[in-house]
């Protein structure tokens, strides 16, 4: 039989199996993997060889014999219904390949969107794990700590001593509400040795596996909280001396509450007749060195305030009739040593001091009380 006709007639069969090997590979080398660029849909090419061979086989049987005809059929047909279950499944597969691929594309153009906000945001974003450690810092971050990133280490080592237990409040807040924001205004550690306010705004995200941590998010508000204080400074404080002025000194009587209070007034003896002989300007400088004693004899215990023209105020807290009595008395003392000041002779100027001591919740009437010892002293003092 080696030699027979009908054997050479079925040399064409080995092709087909040939073939889908070939149209296996071919899909293999022109799909790659996901994360390349597909080349293009499934090859036909392959289905060519295939149909070649079935219309070979055709051609190369015995026109006569029924049963070779029979298996014919039954090898065409299961070849077709092969053939065509394999397009429909390259067909499904090439569909979803293709909707695959929009959707990486569309993540990662959605990445590179995230990712440039990020790069290119005011904002600071941190991540602080457990321990207080910062897992990550945006690159903003830069300009609010300087020199190296903060990765790595603890962010409450950057909080200013004054702002910590703020700071710690917040985060108390945060790790009882996972979730919602919490804000807080904090000044933070420069590698300039200087502190930058920021307005920190957190959330809770340990429990999120993505993040798995503390979210801040900052922005640095050192100009606008300067520009804010030195306003409030100019609102609370006199142009001249630079003691505080009544509107401070209602704000420290207001927050004493009832805690009592001694309030010494003080007037000037003579500064008319100083202002008048040797001009403003030096009757300017008299009152900033008068100024200078106060706040000198007063030291910290107290509030330096300047009412007004040449009236002084003093706010000694929880301090009692002979405590203000003694101040009184060193304050007198200190305003007579004489007063250097540039072109004028040295300048002696004394001073009437009224003393007023009660709850602080009444400043109206202390003010009116101290005032009134003050005018019975400068009174006094004329009459002798």
């Amino acid at each position: 039989m080696a030699g027979s006709p009908l054997s050479s007639r079925y040399c064409p069969a080995p092709l087909i199996p040939v073939s889908l090997r070939l149209q296996e590979l071919q899909l293999r080398r022109r799909n790659g993997p996901l994360t390349g660029e597909r080349r293009g849909r499934y090859s036909r090419t392959p289905y060519i060889a295939v149909i070649a061979t079935e219309v070979l086989l055709v051609v190369a049987l015995p026109k006569t014999d029924l049963r070779i005809w029979g298996v014919t059929v039954g090898v065409v047909a299961i070849t077709a219904l092969v053939l065509g279950r394999q397009l429909v499944a390259f067909t499904d597969n090439d569909r979803l390949l293709t909707s695959l691929d929009r959707s990486l594309a569309d993540l990662h153009e959605q990445k590179e969107w995230f990712r440039s906000l990020v790069q290119h945001a005011s904002d600071v974003t941190l991540v602080v794990g457990p321990g207080d450690i910062i897992s990550y810092a945006s690159p903003a971050a830069a300009r609010i700590f300087g020199g190296d990133e903060p990765v790595g280490l603890q962010l409450a080592t950057y909080v200013h001593p004054d702002d910590l237990l703020l700071f710690q409040e917040l985060t108390a807040i945060l790790a009882a509400t996972p979730g919602t924001d919490a804000a807080a205004q904090v000044r933070l550690l420069h590698a300039d040795a200087t502190y930058r306010w920021l307005d920190l705004v957190g959330a809770d995200l340990t429990g999120n596996p993505s993040v798995r941590g503390v979210v801040f998010n900052a922005r640095d508000v050192t100009e606008a909280r300067e520009l804010q204080d030195q306003l409030r400074h100019e609102a609370t404080h006199d142009s001249l001396t630079g003691l505080a002025n009544r509107a401070l000194l209602a704000e420290h009587l207001a927050a004493a509450g009832t805690t009592q209070v001694s309030v010494l007034v003080a007037d000037l003896d003579g500064f008319k007749q100083i202002n008048d002989a040797h001009g403003h300007h030096t009757g300017d400088e008299l009152l900033i060195a008068v100024a200078h004693r106060l706040r000198t004899g007063l030291g910290s215990t107290g509030l330096a305030v300047r009412l007004g023209g040449d009236e002084f105020a003093l706010l000694l807290p929880g301090a009692g009739p002979q405590e203000a009595s003694n101040l009184a008395a060193d304050i007198s003392l200190a305003l007579l040593a004489p007063i250097e000041i540039d072109g004028t002779p040295a300048l002696r100027i004394g001073a009437s001091i009224g003393i007023a001591t009660g709850p602080a919740n009444n400043p109206d009437r202390l003010l009116r009380e101290a005032d009134a010892a003050m005018y019975r002293v400068k009174h006094d003092r004329a009459a002798i």
